[in-house]
């Protein structure tokens, strides 16, 4: 049987701006969700993987914030994978 390339998140921690706290949750579990849906190349293990601050407006949608959060880790995560990285920081 051949295995696809998948991506697996342990633990995902989003430090969102003041007055965000109500919609984390929601925004998190959408930027799994997104994540899920994204092409994965390779194979890669990453202890860490950290991203610059991206922004995000209050009257965003959380689908819409999710998936720039989704987007930044996957183009970063598949960085790392290229240059064959096993801890990205």
């Amino acid at each position: 049987m051949n295995q696809r390339p998948e991506f697996w998140i342990d633990t995902l921690n989003i430090t969102l701006p003041p007055g965000f706290e109500h919609r984390a949750e929601a925004i998190a579990r959408e930027t799994a969700r997104q994540l899920a849906r994204m092409p994965v190349g390779r194979s890669n293990q990453m202890a860490n993987l950290s991203l610059p601050a991206i922004r995000v407006g209050g009257g965003e949608a959380n689908g819409v914030i999710a998936r720039r959060i989704a987007g930044a880790i996957h183009r970063r995560a598949m960085i790392g994978a290229q240059q064959g990285v096993n801890d990205a920081d």
